[in-house]
């Protein structure tokens, strides 16, 4: 339908102080993808899409069949009937959410498409776009929209703001911070030895690349078995590497290993622990663990002076998942000024936001409950039994060819 067309029907249903604009779009790139096994011609969509918008009491459109379907029909190529499953979606245009109502007050910009299927299962789409505003501004010299000034949320201004600032793809062979030429060259450092380390845990650690290396584009970090003595690797970024990072996002993307002990984890500490005392005053992100407590399941938890496992109040979510051992996920948060997202595969499932867990409206949020202002570093590590890994399987090693954590690529913004 020519846009002018559109105008005149828009124009004419609601005489409102904002204007709207609806066009069709006929450039094959911007086509919504809808695949389906053809056994014919696909339907086509018949009458035009007259937009027979009402005017709602509060200012806005609701999207449903009767203001945006209108005298549209589709037509079966093969039965010649009239096709009556005619879907129709809305969507942002800058979120790609989708919508029930569109404000006809202020501007904005959303994706409308037609999904229609005929009675052989094909099926077929045409996308137009809804712009508010003022017309004359929007479009271009042929008639057609132009990229509309966005109007963020706070949230999307911080999204838009990232930027790359560290990258490992691990596209080297040898062990991590001894590859020179590498950009990992001396950001990695060791933490070796045993003694439980805080949580009863039996495997010593050490710099060896038996538990520790780079091959085949991931890092593997393994656990070995001497005698009746476990061996395994502690691998810190280094506060050089970490100096500057404090806010912003951090991804990893790993396969964990599985059976009764081994309990991985990839967490930060700060680079400066005494910044704001010792543990768990300084503060603690434990981005993914898992253990044998948690079958098929990861967790990510926040520790701080005031919520914390040695009070059994530390705050955390969890992630149930069967292939976290077979496939690589994604691991990561979103670390801002006033809270601390989790996500796996890009799917926030745990937010920790202080101010959400006090009650008294005499009660600030102070360091004991957010000391997470200054730099940290990545930690990745598998612990062997202790308080989260359990009793270890006497036949772990026979079950399974190895008990490794891999991890494909790192990337903090």
């Amino acid at each position: 339908m020519k846009i002018k067309n559109i105008l005149i029907i828009l124009l004419s249903t609601f005489l409102v102080s904002c204007e709207i604009v609806a066009s069709n779009s006929n450039d094959s790139s911007n086509q919504e993808p809808i695949s389906s096994e053809s056994k014919g011609e696909t339907p086509k969509i018949k009458g035009n899409r007259d937009f027979n918008f009402a005017v709602e009491k509060d200012g806005f459109i609701a999207v449903n069949k009767t203001n945006f379907l209108g005298n549209t029909t589709a037509t079966d190529a093969e039965d010649g009937d009239i096709t009556a499953n005619i879907q129709i979606t809305v969507t942002n245009y800058y979120t790609g959410e989708e919508v029930k109502v569109i404000q006809k007050s202020g501007d904005g910009k959303y994706k409308l498409v037609y999904t229609i299927t005929d009675s052989d299962g094909n099926t077929d789409s045409e996308l137009n776009y809804i712009i508010i505003g003022n017309p004359s501004q929007n479009l271009d010299e042929n008639g057609n929209p132009k990229e509309f000034p966005n109007t963020k949320t706070e949230e999307e201004e911080i999204a838009s703001s990232y930027q790359l600032v560290f990258e490992e793809d691990f596209n080297y062979t040898g062990a991590p911070g001894t590859v020179e030429g590498e950009n990992d060259y001396n950001g990695y450092t060791y933490q070796t030895g045993g003694g439980g380390w805080g949580n009863n845990e039996v495997q010593i650690y050490e710099r060896n690349e038996r538990t520790c290396y780079v091959s085949n584009g991931a890092l593997k970090i393994q656990v070995v078995k001497v005698g009746n003595q476990y061996y395994s690797a502690r691998l810190n970024t280094s506060t050089t590497l970490s100096k500057d990072w404090t806010y912003g996002k951090y991804e990893v993307t790993a396969k964990l290993p599985a059976g009764n002990g081994p309990w991985p984890a990839i967490w930060m500490m700060p680079n400066n622990y005494g910044y704001h005392g010792t543990w768990p005053k300084c503060g603690e992100i434990d981005i993914m663990e898992t253990s044998q407590y948690y079958k098929n399941r990861i967790i990510g938890t926040i520790h701080t002076n005031s919520y914390n496992h040695t009070k059994n109040t530390q705050k955390s979510g969890g992630v149930n998942n069967s292939t976290i051992y077979s496939q690589y996920h994604k691991y990561s948060i979103e670390w801002l000024p006033d809270q601390i997202k989790f996500f796996f595969d890009d799917n926030c499932y745990f937010v920790f936001k202080p101010s959400s867990y006090i009650t008294s409206e005499s009660q600030s949020v102070t360091v004991n409950e957010w000391p997470f202002d200054y730099s940290f570093h990545f930690i990745f590590n598998i612990a062997m039994g202790g308080d989260m890994g359990g009793n270890i399987s006497s036949t772990l090693f026979n079950d399974y060819d190895e008990i490794a954590m891999y991890i494909d690529r790192i990337a903090v913004y």
